[in-house]
């Protein structure tokens, strides 16, 4: 008999612990899918009903919060009902379960969890549990405070953060700054709690200074010129190092220095420079012409014939210059206490203007690059060949514009020139364009102007990976992919974006950045050649495929589906048009509170951005111009320009006639981002 009561008490026991729900697990929602019906062909023939032959039905348990991973180790006990069958789809444990009966589901997971399911579930329907864990709170400071703070990968700050985070869950720290050593770690929360982790960085680099008698001296470390002496006090890496001085009429001084971590290095503070012993020569020059501009190392001096004494010894740069004719340079060596004669004619010139189709367009005559448009230049009488070049450095173009960079050129053979002064006008076609940086490359459209000028548009949405490779970090995003649009975006972020990468490819900054004040105040540099957001009408005229447009409602087609990813086909289910119908807005409440059902239904559908270029391309070849992210447009309001719809945008929103919206220019929902223009 005592036996038989101490055998009830333990069962007693346990029950009374397993209801106390000891486990880190809650549900945070539990909703049934209103156009859901169960596939019973998924089912085992044996599991399709219970044992008292109740038809079952499908709970789809899926982690919030959590690596759904993690679900496999759960036991799923039923109380009060049958589970049939259980398997794992898509990161979701799929559970068949009784139908008519109350019950509660029972999860063991670091304790005990008891979920009472809230009414009896209906046969062949389908039911979502969305299962989180509690949370805790980790706060994290660092020290220095400008160091970055990442929890699970994710960046959450700079200097100090807090962030909730699941119980029964390893989480990992990560504190960084380019100038310290990372520290890391991991925590583990078992109970709801307030922990605080405190990081104080090792710094990677020490300081250097350099003085020298007199002062003044190029200081060089390791070939880069980073300044003149007194150099006091500047940071730098730690290692080996190798330092040069330099300065004119002074003999040069390098020496090795090993930087330590935390300390100063003083090796070459108070350097006394030794005076070079100067030795001179004589040069003399002569044209003809007589009167002809002299200029010795960029220098002028005076018109021939002229002689100058005292010259430094070694090699000199002499150019003569005359009106008329063309242009003499010649390398000469002055030796010392010698007189060097140089004697030179001047051939007979033509003075000639270029002007192409854009300023700032690079000219060459003959192989040589002279400048940028418009240029006027003497040359000699006779045939040149003449090449204009818009895009690259002169140094790449002068290559024989075989460099990619090189996006368009144009080359009129045999220029004949008279004795009179000549014009010739250019006028450059437009081409397509690729560029690369950090190992990342994308697409630049040609766009042949017809309602606006001609232009270059981006043939998809900024990607991740651009992004990271221009800027070296992401916004914060719910989902991270090389090739989905980059999100989170404020125009601010946009138009800094299009200078950064301007600068790495070579180009001229579109936009003056004035960030003092509080506000942000730009402008734009109307004859720079960088990147920059394109207005509504250059954004519109693309989207509707330019000259080759076919009138389509939509970018790329009128059937949205073929064309976009919108609020019914981005997230795991097709939604139908009367569950996203918002209804007449003339009833303001009922439309508010269709407008909460709805957005609640696209969170429960895990609506988002997609990989871009998987949707048809409009006439131009241009991805993604309706629907996944807005992409900001330029405008000098205070309200800035969001075109083509997105992810979560209804069918109606999406039209390119009706899907411009403006919002503040700090705005950075998970619905923004980008496309840029190279202008013409």
């Amino acid at each position: 008999m005592k036996r038989l009561l101490l055998f009830f008490a333990l069962i007693l026991l346990g029950i009374i612990g397993f209801a106390q729900n000891t486990s880190p697990l809650v549900v945070k929602d539990f909703v049934l899918q209103t156009n859901g019906i169960m596939d019973i062909d998924q089912v085992p023939r044996d599991a399709r009903t219970d044992w008292d032959n109740n038809p079952v039905c499908q709970i789809q348990v899926k982690a919030v919060g959590f690596d759904e991973n993690l679900m496999q180790k759960f036991v799923f006990v039923a109380d009060g009902l049958d589970i049939m069958y259980k398997t794992i789809r898509d990161g979701k444990v799929l559970l068949y379960v009784s139908s008519n009966k109350n019950g509660k589901i029972s999860i063991k997971y670091l304790g005990d969890f008891d979920f009472t399911l809230p009414y009896k579930l209906e046969g062949s329907r389908i039911y979502e549990m969305a299962l989180g864990m509690k949370e805790a709170t980790l706060i994290i400071t660092a020290n220095p405070t400008e160091s970055e703070i990442y929890i699970d990968n994710e960046k959450i700050g700079e200097g100090s953060v807090n962030k909730e985070l699941s119980i029964g869950i390893e989480h990992h720290y990560k504190v960084l700054n380019k100038d310290y050593y990372s520290e890391e770690g991991t925590i583990v929360f078992l109970n709801v709690e307030t922990k605080e982790i405190k990081v104080k960085l090792e710094p990677n680099f020490g300081l250097i200074t350099v003085t020298s008698e007199p002062y003044g001296a190029d200081v060089l470390i390791d070939g880069k010129n980073v300044g003149k002496t007194p150099y006091v006090n500047q940071k730098i890496s730690r290692g080996p190092h190798r330092v040069e001085l330099r300065k004119e009429g002074y003999n040069g001084l390098v020496k090795v220095i090993k930087i330590r971590a935390g300390e100063t290095n003083v090796e070459l503070d108070s350097v006394a420079l030794v005076p070079k012993e100067m030795k001179y020569g004589a040069l003399v020059i002569n044209s003809t012409p007589q009167d002809a501009d002299v200029v010795v190392d960029g220098r002028e001096i005076g018109k021939t014939p002229i002689a100058v004494p005292n010259l430094l010894i070694g090699n000199h740069s002499v150019v003569l210059n005359k009106k008329g004719y063309f242009q003499i340079t010649e390398n000469v060596v002055i030796l010392e206490n010698d007189t060097t004669v140089l004697s030179l004619e001047l051939l007979k010139g033509q003075e000639i203007t270029i002007v192409s189709n854009k300023t700032g367009d690079k000219i060459f005559f003959d192989g040589k690059y002279l400048g940028a448009s418009p240029v006027t230049t003497t040359l000699t009488i006779g045939s040149h060949d003449l090449v204009a070049a818009r895009g690259g450095s002169s140094e790449v173009l002068t290559d024989l514009l075989k460099e990619k960079d090189v996006h368009y050129s144009q080359k009129l053979l045999n220029v004949s020139l008279s004795n009179n002064p000549i014009t010739e006008n250019i006028s450059i076609p437009i081409y397509d364009r690729t560029f690369t940086v950090n190992g990342v490359t994308f697409d630049m459209v040609a766009v042949e102007g017809g309602s606006v000028p001609s232009f270059n548009i981006g043939r998809y949405e900024v990607t991740q990976s651009l992004w990271q490779a221009v800027m070296g970090s992401l916004p914060n995003m719910a989902y991270y992919d090389d090739n989905l649009p980059v999100s989170n975006v404020s125009w601010y972020d946009a138009v800094e974006f299009c200078n950064i990468l301007s600068e790495k490819c070579g180009l001229q900054k579109y936009y003056n950045i004035d960030k003092t004040g509080g506000e942000w105040q730009v402008t734009i540099n109307t004859d720079a050649d960088g990147f920059c957001l394109p207005t509504v009408e250059e954004w519109k005229y693309a989207a509707k495929g330019g000259k080759k447009s076919k009138g389509y409602k939509y970018s790329g087609g009128d059937y949205i589906t073929n064309v976009a990813w919108f609020d019914q086909n981005s997230g795991d289910r097709f939604l139908y048009e009367e569950e996203v119908d918002y209804g007449d807005s003339k009833n303001l409440n009922r439309y508010f509170k269709r407008l909460d059902k709805i957005h609640k239904l696209l969170e429960n559908n895990k609506c988002r951005t997609r990989i871009v270029g998987q949707r048809d391309s409009n006439e131009l070849g241009l991805y993604d111009m309706t629907g996944n992210v807005n992409e900001w447009c330029y405008d000098t309001n205070d309200k800035k320009p969001l075109c083509g719809g997105c992810y979560n945008s209804s069918k109606s929103y999406c039209e390119v006639d009706d899907c411009e919206k403006h919002y503040s220019p700090d705005s950075d929902y998970s619905s923004n981002g980008l496309r840029i223009i190279l202008k013409y």
